[in-house]
């Protein structure tokens, strides 16, 4: 067993998948107080990681400690991450006020110029990292993505990370700060 686990044989790891996948995203849903789409991620990058680290495990015991301990610890940096987000909101709500976005309001006085240029940044993109852009901006997953597109996930990600690295290269500070906050990229 041992033997199949070190070597990374491909139809063991697709049985593992198979196996712990939906648990291990239940799992951290359970953490992440219902969040699947990011306990999703997690998991997927728990297994993404094991497959590329080298790791060593004496048998199927040691390797499911792992990938749940993986899961819990990811979980947790996740909802640091968006304590550290929702702080950063509150900060610029505060410093920033002109910026600030009511939903039960009418927008601020400058969110036309800042939508503007967004946008007219985001046509500066190449056509398909401009539709993965705009599809990460109407919520999709990278998965929801990936399979509206017929691609992997990985280039989800990658074109995603590109998109963003072009529009905080491209927008004021200020517009990044704020687009950065309300659609997630960081």
């Amino acid at each position: 067993m041992s033997a199949l686990i070190n070597h990374k044989d491909p139809a063991f790891i697709r049985q593992l998948y198979k196996d712990y996948y939906k648990a291990l995203v239940l799992y951290g849903m359970k953490i992440l107080a219902d969040h699947h789409a990011a306990s999703e991620d997690i998991v997927q990058d728990v297994f993404s990681l094991f497959w590329h680290k080298d790791l060593e495990f004496d048998n199927l015991v040691q390797l499911r400690v792992y990938l749940y301990n993986s899961v819990r610890n990811n979980c947790l940096d996740y909802l640091k991450h968006c304590h550290v987000e929702r702080a950063y909101i509150d900060k610029v709500q505060r410093d920033y006020p002109y910026f600030y976005i009511d939903t039960d309001k009418e927008e601020g006085p400058f969110s036309e110029e800042i939508y503007r240029e967004l946008f007219k940044v985001i046509e500066q993109l190449p056509p398909r990292r401009r539709e993965i852009f705009l599809m990460v901006m109407d919520g999709k997953t990278n998965r929801e993505i990936a399979e509206a597109l017929h691609i992997s996930e990985n280039t989800v990600k990658t074109q995603k990370r590109r998109a963003t690295d072009f529009l905080k290269d491209h927008l004021t500070q200020e517009s990044w700060l704020l687009i950065s906050l309300l659609f997630n990229f960081y």
